[in-house]
């Protein structure tokens, strides 16, 4: 199956021209991952699970039952790519059901996320855009750019409601 705007969302394709930009491998074909492509995906995934985490207030330890209990960081953590095969189907599934849960804990806070999505699309894309073209670390993540501004999200969730309903949501947002 090739990829086109028929098959795909918007936010697909925003997030696949923020890829192009960022000059990372956009294939228009099913493609198995290469080991860079495994390890830069799962560092991500880690990173912003590790971020949500933090957010919601949550820290993630190691070793809890064992008396050495410490907080986990991306930064702690090590990552290779085993012998097995990837088991390509069972990845599209998980990246499916990360979305559900993604979406499921905007559902569950009362987060209507079409704003939000094209707002962080269009903030994402200011990072591969701007002079100099993207800027990536070693691992090829791309990273942002000196200058870079960071989206208001609460400007953005809070879209086509009226004064009133938006002093609530920044008192349920920012409690005294």
């Amino acid at each position: 199956m090739t990829i086109s705007k028929a098959n795909t969302t918007t936010h697909h394709q925003n997030v696949r021209r923020f890829m192009m930009l960022g000059e990372q491998n956009t294939p228009n074909e099913f493609h198995i991952l290469d080991e860079n492509e495994r390890l830069l995906r799962a560092r991500l995934q880690v990173e912003e699970t590790m971020e949500l985490l933090d957010a919601l207030g949550v820290t993630l330890m190691a070793n809890p039952d064992k008396g050495e209990a410490y907080p986990l960081s991306p930064e702690s953590l090590d990552f290779e790519v085993g012998p097995e095969e990837i088991n390509f189907v069972e990845v599209v599934d998980a990246c499916i059901d990360i979305q559900v849960i993604a979406t499921g804990t905007l559902v569950a806070m009362g987060v209507p996320d079409k704003a939000v999505i094209l707002g962080i699309d269009e903030n994402n894309l200011s990072k591969v855009e701007g002079p100099g073209g993207p800027q990536k670390n070693e691992d090829g993540k791309i990273i942002k750019p000196e200058g870079y501004v960071k989206p208001d999200v609460f400007k953005m969730i809070t879209t086509g409601m009226n004064a009133q309903e938006k002093a609530c949501a920044y008192s349920d947002v920012y409690p005294t």
